[in-house]
């Protein structure tokens, strides 16, 4: 690919793709070592591995998004190249990644209110005490398969322990991005009931989490050896902290979440600039309407909503915003679960078995499905995730 046709694979993750390959776009300005034809060199990597996501999206170009584009073509195109005269600043949305939970994604994402399982430690911490009985999870996801060039992945892993006065969780998440960019979160968390504690209180939870943030970039040998002192800033670590509160009212039928993730802000720049992780405030409410008979039992169906603000530095305020809707319900004594939902981005099933019994233990499976309504030309989002309880 040359220069002259660059532009195209540049900025179509300005809208409704992870932001954090636009890290390898601007990394020459925050590490300050590449000359111009280096610069080019790297837009050019890291243009291949768009070149799918461009395709879907020239299809529907309007003029407005020209508009929008052209912008952001100027702006990574020049930038890089006059760092000298500008003031450093490097990405607006790393740890920007929500999709931890095959259940909560089925619903379209929902997840502040309503959670029931060891995975709630990455949406609402307060959600954890939800959890009765010891759980292990862990999940694979594999966003936009079929895209040529792209190589997205996402798996996580929690755990919960449960006793009389608090719940106990452990949570890492790895997101990786074609072996160029990682970003992993590990969590320590704790959450309680605070009627458990004090009986005048209403049933109101709430939950904390202490969480290590780590985002890198994998250089290859060519740039190692242009320039050595890389090894040594290819990787940087903070923590940052998250609260949530959960209250159940009705008999425990209507429940309201709150949680607010990085309160702290932390930067994550990996030299002496600025990458700071905005904070994210989510609120959302379920409503259980019990059991159905429609044809089939339905038990526990579910309805949830969910809004959440990013405080970021770019965007306008629909971009900063994320509004989803979705349904859970149940057939079999709890056993089979069904789940739909939809969000600003895509539209999402989902279905789980928990009737797997090994002694002690009960295995559940989950898989969901996903569409982009952003990104197409791909044969979607897929989830799985194995739950052992015990």
């Amino acid at each position: 690919m040359d220069k002259e046709n660059l532009s195209p694979h540049i900025f179509t993750t300005a809208r409704g793709f992870p932001m954090e390959l636009e890290t390898q776009l601007l990394l020459a300005k925050e590490l300050k070592y590449f000359n111009e034809e280096k610069i080019f060199d790297k837009i050019n990597d890291v243009a291949k591995l768009l070149n799918g996501l461009i395709q879907s999206r020239r299809k529907n170009l309007d003029f407005k998004n020209f508009l929008i584009y052209l912008s952001f073509i100027v702006y990574y195109l020049l930038l890089p190249t006059c760092y000298l005269l500008l003031p450093s600043q490097l990405t607006f949305a790393a740890f920007q990644n929500t999709s931890w939970s095959v259940s909560a994604e089925s619903m379209g994402s929902v997840a502040t209110a309503k959670n029931e399982e060891a995975f709630s430690i990455f949406y609402n911490p307060a959600c954890l005490v939800n959890v009765e009985n010891k759980e292990i999870q862990f999940a694979y996801y594999k966003p936009y398969s079929g895209l040529e060039n792209v190589n997205f992945s996402i798996s996580n892993f929690a755990f919960v322990l449960p006793t009389k006065y608090f719940s106990l969780g452990v949570g890492i998440g790895l997101y990786n991005v074609n072996s160029l960019y990682y970003e992993s979160t590990t969590i320590l968390s704790l959450s309680s009931v605070l009627k458990k504690i004090f009986s005048y209180l209403p049933n109101l939870s709430i939950g904390t989490n202490l969480k290590m943030l780590t985002k890198g970039y994998n250089f290859d040998n060519e740039i190692l050896n242009y320039e050595p002192t890389l090894k040594d800033k290819n990787s940087v670590s903070s923590f940052s902290l998250d609260i949530g509160l959960n209250y159940k009212l009705l008999k425990n039928k209507l429940l309201l979440g709150l949680s607010v993730k990085d309160i702290n802000r932390p930067n994550v720049a990996v030299t002496d600039t600025e990458d700071i992780v905005p904070m994210t405030i989510s609120f959302g409410s379920a409503y259980n309407f019990g059991d159905i008979k429609a044809g089939l039992y339905f038990e526990d169906f579910t309805l949830a909503t969910e809004i959440r603000y990013r405080d970021q530095i770019w965007g306008n305020l629909q971009e900063k915003l994320f509004y989803a809707l979705g349904m859970e319900t149940f057939l079999n004594f709890r056993t089979i679960a069904f789940r739909a939902g939809i969000n600003k981005e895509s539209i999402n099933f989902g279905f789980g078995y928990y009737g797997i019994k090994i002694s002690k233990f009960t295995l559940g499976l989950n898989y969901g499905f996903g569409v982009s309504t952003v990104i197409s030309d791909n044969f979607g989002n897929h989830k799985l995730s194995i739950d052992l309880q015990f």
